[in-house]
């Protein structure tokens, strides 16, 4: 009889090998109120409206363009 839940193994090897090396580097989760992910917020903002604008006056992509940009 052939058991097919050998996929399965991955899961305890990541969770082994995950749990391992946060022991082995010392590494600690950063608490949430510790995290900070407003900061600098308003500068990417701008940067990423600066660039679609520059994009909007470049026109619009052929066909074959955006095939290759997908890729």
């Amino acid at each position: 009889m052939k058991f097919a839940c050998s996929a399965y193994i991955a899961l305890p090897l990541f969770a082994l090998f995950f749990v391992g090396w946060r022991y082995y580097d010392g590494s600690r989760t950063i608490p949430l109120n510790m995290v900070d992910l407003v900061s600098g917020k308003r500068e990417i903002d701008e940067e990423e409206e600066e660039y679609l604008a520059q994009q909007r006056l470049k026109g619009p992509k052929s066909q074959l363009r955006r095939f290759w940009d997908a890729l």
